[in-house]
Formats: C-alpha cells, sequence, structure tokens
C-alpha cells in the first residue's frame, strides 16, 4: 500500500463523516507501519472538536489488529 493511497482513503473517510459543508484544511499523518496491499484496511474516524466553523477528526487506520 502507497501512502498517498492511504492519504486518499483516510481524507474520503473525514469528509464522509463530515456533517456540513465544511472542506478540508490541512491533513498531518503519521505512518507507524507498513501496509499489505492484500489486506483490508479500516479507517476509524474520531470527533476531537466539533466548532460552528471547523472541526478536528483523527482518523486511525487498521489492518487486522496492527495499526498501520
Amino acid at each position: 500500500m502507497f501512502g498517498g493511497h492511504a492519504l486518499a482513503q483516510a481524507l474520503l473517510a473525514a469528509e464522509l463523516a463530515e456533517s456540513g459543508q465544511r472542506a478540508p484544511h490541512s491533513l498531518h499523518a503519521y505512518f507507524l507501519e507498513p501496509g499489505a496491499t492484500a489486506a483490508p484496511t479500516r479507517y476509524d474516524v474520531t470527533t476531537l472538536v466539533e466548532g460552528r466553523s471547523f472541526a478536528k477528526k483523527r482518523i486511525e487506520a487498521s489492518q487486522g489488529t496492527r495499526p498501520s
């Protein structure tokens, strides 16, 4: 799995979880483990801050029981 592919999927997961009409402003990523192309990736979105004009979300990707 390439890093750009994982980032694009994480950004899409965050946008699908967004309830308003806000566009992404910034993206910060950490790659903890290499991803495997044969395994499905799960993206969990957690809202950390929900304001009127912005939101802060955490997206955690995992394959099986390991974060990736």
